[in-house]
Parts: C-alpha cells; structure tokens; sequence
C-alpha cells in the first residue's frame, strides 16, 4: 500500500549488485533527484525522501518493472547486467547439465533468495536463514557422507537493521557451532548461480527466486519456501515443491530416502535415515476449527510459530481435537475458548502421554456474564423506561437472574472445575500476565501448577511508521474516538457509545462482529456519527491509529489486547479498561475507565483528547517500551527455553 498519493517516476536507472542508482522525478513537485534502490527477491523495498518539497515517494514494483526493461533492455546472453543475476527480475542464464560421476555424493544447495551478505536485510530474514541452515546441517549429518552441504551465499548470523556484515566473523561463527555440535562444516560456494547450480542435485530457495525455472530445465530438484513465513508465493515455477518451514526436514529426508537406489563410493557408509532429529524441537501447535481462526489468540499461535521456526524449530499447527502426537517432542495448545472442545483435546493428548504446554489465554467473565446480559435488557426498553434500569446496573447491585455483578458466575456450570482438572493434565502454562495466573489460582481454587509469564508479541513496524494520511483519503475522518476489535459484549462498544451520545465525536468501529444480537443493539442506539468499518487490512487500521484523536478498549475482560499494544506502539492516545492486565503492560501511561460507568469512560476519553499534546512524551515513551517488550522472537525465546526444559525432563 503506498504511503502517498503521489505517483514518482523514475527518469534514469544504473543497476548494482543489490539494486540500483535511480534518478527520480517527484510526483508532487515535478523536482528530481537522485537515489538508492534497494531489492529483495526483485521487490523493491524502502521509500524516497524529495529534497525539494519533503514528500516521500514510492516506488511500486510495476513502475521498478518498466524502468529496469527501459533502461536496461536484455543483452544476447538474455541478462539485464545485474552482476550474477542474483536479485534482478529476469531469470538467470541456462544452466549446463551437470557432468559428474553417478556415484559421487548427493548435493543439496541451500540458496537464500535475498542478499543476506550485504547487510541490507532485515534481521528477522537473517535469522531464520541461520536457522534453516542450521538445520540442513544437521540432516546433513543424520545421513552421513551421502549428502553434501552447499550454503550460497554465507549465512548472516549477526546481521543488524543498519550495519554492515563482517562475512568472514560470521563464517568463522557458523563453522566453529558446526563444531561444537558435532556435525560436519559445509562448503560455502560462491560465484555466478548458474556455476553452483550446474554441480546440484537438490535446490532449497524461496518464493521469488530468479533461479528456480532454470534450475528446473536442467533437471534438478527444487523445493521453495515462503519468502517470510506464512506469505504466500507469487512466483512457483511448475515442478517446484512449495514447503512451509515446519515441512522442509521431513521433505529433505524423504528426497534423501528415494536417492538409496543410486551408486555410492565404496568408502561411503550405510546411508542412516533419522526419524527424529535429535537436535530440532518438534513441536505440535493444537487449535480449533470451531474459533475464531482470524481472531486475538489465532494471531498469538501463528506468530509465535513463526518466530519459533525462524529459531529453528519445527513447528506443525492441528486443528483435530484427537491428533497424532506421536512425532511430537511436545504439544502447544492454545486458546481456552470454546471450552469444550479445548479440554476434550487436552484430555486426548495427555492421555497420548505426550508433554503439554498450555496458552489458556484466561479470562475473567463473572463480571461480563451479569453485564452483558444486564446492558443488553436495557436496550430491549423503551427510552422513557431505562433510567431505573441504568441506576441498577451502574450501582452494581442490580439482580438479573441467577447473576450478580460480585458473584463467581460461571460460563458453563462446573466450569472451574474443568478448568482445574486440565491444569493437572498439562506439564507448563503459558499466561500473558500476573493478573491472568492470579485469576486462573482464585476461580480454580487451584494450589500450584508450573507457569512462565510470556508477553504477547506486536508487529511494530507497520503501526510506528505509518501516516494518518492513506485512512483519511479513503474514509475522510480524522480526529474521531477509534476502538479496534471484534464487535462483542467483552469489547464493550456499546457503553462507548452511550458514554458519548451528547459529544460532537465521531465513532470508528473496526473489526468483525460475530454477535449478531450486539451488534443490532449498537447499530440501533448510534447516532450517524459511529462509523462501523468491519474488518481492514492492517495498512488501514494503522493509519488509522494515527489518524485518531484516541483509542479506546474499555472490555469487561482481556489478555493482553493486541489492539491496545497496537495503538500503544503508534503512540496513539490510549483508554483502556481497569478491570485486567492492562496496568502491567501500560502502566500510568494511558487513561483508565471503569467499562460499566458510562461517567467513567466519557470522562477518561474527554481528558485523553484534551491532554493529547501534553503526552506526547510519555506516549513516546511508553511506544519504545511496548515495542521493547513485546516482542514476537523474545517471546519464542522464553517459548523455547520452556520447551528445551520439559523435553530434557521428560527424556531422563
């Protein structure tokens, strides 16, 4: 999505190595100027500042394109000039068939398709390249002297946001672990790709790679990768194998299998297929079909997946509420909701005698299951007949049934109950927060389980730099009271919007609704100044926050709201609910409300507008922290390290 309304384009194009010098003309000002371009995987990256007039300028991948045939039309040997062709759009040269005796040892190439060598890439990429060749390594090794490991180019195991790479540290630091762990050093191969791909049996790149149809017509083997985990491929040649991270040791061994027919040298031994490899944690990540799949807790389990396969770890994900966990060093269940299909599974897995971790995510809903129902009860009278009703309710002594505001009231009867018995069943919890594991110890009535606190994670990038422009030309608010989240009776956007019927604000609702009921009872009490957006792309929502005046979640109940670490990271003015754990990832930063006082919320989001340019330091402040904390790799770090402990415990 490009972060301006202003079209650039480019007047001269030089290519190099990684990308390319460009000449551009800004689409504001009409001014030129000169700059750099960088690629991955052909895609450009990055934005333009114009010196004249300061708008930045996009350089779509299309308009990249045009200028690269433009301005460097392919020569006879059918390349663009890029040096090795390593990054450009078109496909490399033909590679020759290989001439090599039938008996000599399998290759197995691993080819980043990114410049990881030039201290260009992004940290994250550098990592997860480590890891996958870490682990290529060690399959290496699980088959002897039959397979041999080629690495193009080196691996960037310390790589930075910003600086440069020293590659002989880093092909000292990866020679002397494929020490330490005992397997056996690669060969680092350089040189055009066409040269290495020629001596190939099987190829494993990314999504993206120029080299892929090439390596194919000459016959060999090739199995791809997303270019980040969970993308999905643009660019798969036909007779490629797209592999997500997790499936990439079971493929390789499974190619190393079918290759036990071909001659060896005499001095080769038995070729040795390891079922499970000894280094590589294997872990099953359990979720459901009957939850939302698109939701919070769906979102926790696929990111920390990613960040734990960019570690090194294989990680599968089942939906089965009776998997095979026989494969598995340990299972990872997430997501308490829908109870009981989430306690049936853990019942079926500890039953397997396979070790559990368990992220409950857990709420507190004794107060949400007298509320909702109270609120919903008022909106069902007529206007002149609610204020006796509103008294009760907002005194908290109002009777509704069986509830009552202080009571242990429970989702399902016995719910507490069943709770606890899975807590015997499951060997480690995973809780978002102090205020989550107290709560799970006081409604249980349970004594002592094992549990690690583990921070939810916040995709920071996208909501640190973006601009409140792209939300205000597509949907022309500013300055309105915003709340990000599903539609429900937890979310509480109901009270918000009785909290500020008298204001002069405008209301954004963004999120789906899956309450039909609530949703209707919003709708209905809204003026024409709430705006219900439904579901947006993550470009819009955060352009969004930086367009809002202020965000609100005023829930009965949370975890740890990714929308609030969201809007906390865009240094968004924030009212979040007291009810949860919000004091420990806020602190005094945001402005605090009780969601069943309509005075309450109203007052907090009037003073948080008010006060918008006052904090803007502690806002700030409080962004560096959030983005600090709440990581998605440190969250998979402490993942890890729980895992790495229960595997070795359960192995004595």
């Amino acid at each position: 999505m490009p972060c301006t309304k202003f079209r650039p384009s480019i007047t001269r194009l030089s290519p190099r190595g990684t990308g390319a010098d460009l000449e551009i003309r800004c689409g504001r000002c009409d001014g030129t100027f000169s700059s750099q371009q960088y690629l991955v995987c052909g895609v450009p990256m990055g934005k333009h500042h114009c010196p004249h007039c300061g708008e930045d300028q996009d350089i779509m991948p299309e308009l990249y394109e045009a200028a690269l045939h433009q301005f460097c039309p392919p020569n006879n040997s059918g390349t663009t000039g890029f040096p090795d062709l390593r990054f450009a759009a078109a496909a490399p040269r033909e590679v020759l068939p290989k001439d090599r005796n039938a008996c000599s040892p399998l290759t197995i190439l691993y080819a980043p398709a990114h410049p990881i060598t030039h201290g260009e890439l992004h940290g994250d990429l550098a990592r997860r390249s480590i890891a996958l060749q870490r682990r290529l390594m060690v399959m290496a090794e699980a088959v002897g002297n039959s397979v041999q490991m080629h690495l193009r180019p080196d691996p960037e195991e310390r790589v930075n946001r910003t600086g440069l790479v020293d590659e002989s540290a880093l092909r000292e630091s990866f020679c002397q672990w494929s020490l330490d762990l005992g397997v056996k050093v690669p060969r680092f191969v350089s040189g055009a790709i066409e040269e290495v791909l020629a001596s190939t049996d099987l190829l494993i790149t990314h999504v993206g790679a120029p080299w892929i149809e090439s390596a194919l017509s000459a016959g060999i083997e090739v199995m791809v990768l997303p270019f980040l985990p969970g993308s999905q491929g643009e660019r798969i040649a036909a007779g490629a194998l797209l592999l997500r991270d997790s499936q990439l040791d079971d493929a390789v061994m499974h190619w190393v299998e079918g290759q036990k027919g071909r001659p060896q040298e005499p001095a080769a031994p038995e070729v040795v297929i390891s079922e499970r490899d000894p280094y590589v944690l294997r872990v099953l990540f359990a979720y459901r079909e009957d939850v939302d799949n698109d939701g919070g807790a769906a979102v926790v389990m696929n990111e920390t997946r990613k960040a734990l396969q960019r570690r090194g770890c294989q990680v599968d994900v089942t939906y089965d509420i009776r998997p095979d966990t026989s494969s598995y060093d340990l299972v990872h269940c997430f997501n308490l909701w829908n109870p009981e299909t989430s306690l049936k599974q853990i019942d079926h897995i500890h039953q397997a005698g396979t070790p559990i971790v368990w992220s409950p995510i857990y709420l507190d809903l004794c107060e949400l299951m007298w509320a909702g129902p109270f609120l919903m009860s008022i909106q069902r009278l007529p206007l002149d007949q609610r204020q006796d009703m509103w008294q009760k309710y907002e005194s908290g002594f109002g009777q509704l049934g069986d509830f009552s505001r202080f009571a242990a009231n429970e989702v399902h009867p016995g719910y507490f109950d069943r709770v606890a018995d899975a807590l015997k069943k499951v060997d480690h919890v995973c809780v978002t927060s102090q205020h989550e594991v107290a709560t799970i110890y006081r409604q249980t009535k349970t004594m002592s389980f094992p549990f690690s606190v583990v921070p939810h994670g916040v995709q920071a990038q996208p909501f640190r730099e973006a601009t409140k422009d792209l939300f205000i030309k597509v949907f022309g608010l500013r300055d309105f009271v915003l709340c990000v989240g599903a539609l429900d009776r937890r979310k509480n956007q109901l009270m918000v919007v009785e909290a500020l019927r008298e204001q002069d604000l405008d209301i954004v609702f963004i999120g789906p609704a899956f309450e039909v009921d609530y949703l209707e009872a919003v709708q209905k009490t809204a003026s024409t100044r709430v705006h219900f957006l439904g579901k947006q792309p993550q470009a819009i929502v955060a352009s969004a926050m930086k367009a809002a005046a202020v965000h609100v979640l005023a829930s009965f109940s949370e975890g740890a709201a990714l929308a609030n670490l969201e809007a906390a990271v865009a240094a968004c003015p924030m009212v979040v609910s007291n009810r949860s754990s919000e004091f420990e990832y806020f602190a005094d930063a945001p402005y605090y409300c009780d969601p069943s006082d309509r005075v309450s919320i109203r007052e907090a989001i009037l003073q948080a507008i008010k006060e918008k340019d006052v904090r803007e330091r502690a806002r700030s402040i409080l962004a560096q922290r959030v983005e600090a904390i709440c990581d998605w790799d440190r969250a998979a770090e402490l993942t890890e390290t729980i895992y790495s402990s229960l595997k070795l415990a359960h192995s004595r």
